[in-house]
């Protein structure tokens, strides 16, 4: 049976451990840092969907190297003896206690230098900014301290177990520039989610927003190009009403019915889960959006049974999406989908 790492923030670790014990049927799961579980589990036969796992090494070996140098040609004659490929390559090193060591951008840097010099093949291959594709490989270290850690070299084909799970940001971790310009920070949201489904608001989408004001959702969707039908009980800032690639329903969101089907349904609605998750299955049946990012919304800890049937939901009407919960979430996990 393999080992895996599965990686998520401190607070959720606990909450992975669970998802984990729920769905892969484990032998043994141990802590080995603050925010890492390694699972000895077997191979997966369907495709899990893990709300708090931030990044999964797939078939894990422990790594000992003393410098930075013999770590970086360790990974590079890993990459030699690897016959094949998938186009694009990512090659992620970070540490699993967070400030630990200084090591890994130093190692990444080395790595990548070397592939230059001596295989500009594969070199070409390295992804700079995280792309979607339905194939890739991805090289991940994981540094456990400055001299040891774990490696794991995998090769990804959309549809395998556990493709949905393995993030494209090394550690799972990534950089939202911040804009002072939205009507709240809640905007983070929406953007994050973006990069992490894989998929962005384009320009002439029409992009239904429920649950709109202040308007820090509608703001992003105006920014891409899209068109923003926005349905709240309380008008957005002044300016986005002003919009004219703005049209605002002054009514009950959970009451709105689209008059056609729309390119994305966005919803960050301050409501009970159940609640939220009965709207986007009613959306989802009746075929009114084609792409949604909905928020669930947690009171304490008594609300996450219902993510079992939202997973449910979400699978059974999409050809490919993403449950988890971000870093600009707080008590909440965000739900994205493709539709049939």
């Amino acid at each position: 049976m393999p080992n895996s790492i599965f990686i998520a923030e401190p607070e959720n670790l606990s909450l992975l451990n669970d998802e984990i014990k729920a769905t892969l049927s484990p032998r043994k799961v141990e802590k080995i840092s603050e925010r890492a579980l390694l699972v000895n589990h077997s191979s997966c036969k369907n495709q899990p969907l893990l709300a708090f796992a931030k990044q999964v090494l797939l078939e894990v070996d422990q790594f000992s190297a003393p410098s930075v140098s013999k770590a970086a040609n360790f990974l590079f004659q890993l990459l030699l003896a690897r016959e094949e490929l998938k186009r694009p390559l990512y090659l992620h090193v970070f540490d699993l206690w967070r400030g630990v060591t200084r090591r890994s951008d130093l190692i990444r840097n080395e790595l990548s230098e070397l592939l230059k010099q001596k295989r500009r093949s594969i070199y070409k291959d390295l992804a700079g900014e995280p792309l979607r594709t339905e194939e890739f490989s991805v090289l991940q270290l994981a540094l456990a301290n400055n001299e040891a850690g774990y490696v794991s070299l995998q090769n990804f084909v959309q549809g395998q177990p556990l493709f949905d799970c393995v993030s494209k940001y090394p550690g799972g971790d990534l950089k939202l520039a911040i804009d002072k310009n939205p009507p709240s920070r809640a905007y983070l949201k929406l953007v994050e989610a973006q990069l992490r489904f894989g998929e962005a608001l384009k320009t002439r989408d029409t992009v239904l927003d429920l649950g709109s004001s202040p308007g820090g959702w509608a703001y992003v969707a105006l920014q891409a190009g899209a068109n923003v039908i926005a349905v709240d009980r309380s008008e957005l800032r002044s300016d986005l009403m002003r919009n004219p690639r703005l049209q605002f329903h002054a009514q009950d969101a959970f009451k709105f019915v689209p008059e056609a089907q729309v390119d994305w349904l966005i919803c960050d609605l301050i409501a009970f889960p159940e609640k939220t998750l009965k709207l986007l299955e009613l959306y989802l049946e009746n075929k009114y959006c084609r792409k949604f990012i909905v928020t669930l919304k947690f009171r304490g800890n008594e609300d996450y049974q219902i993510l079992s049937a939202a997973k449910k939901i979400v699978r059974k009407f999409t050809s490919r999406c993403y449950v988890g919960r971000m870093q600009s979430n707080k008590n909440e996990v965000t739900l994205c989908g493709e539709c049939f």
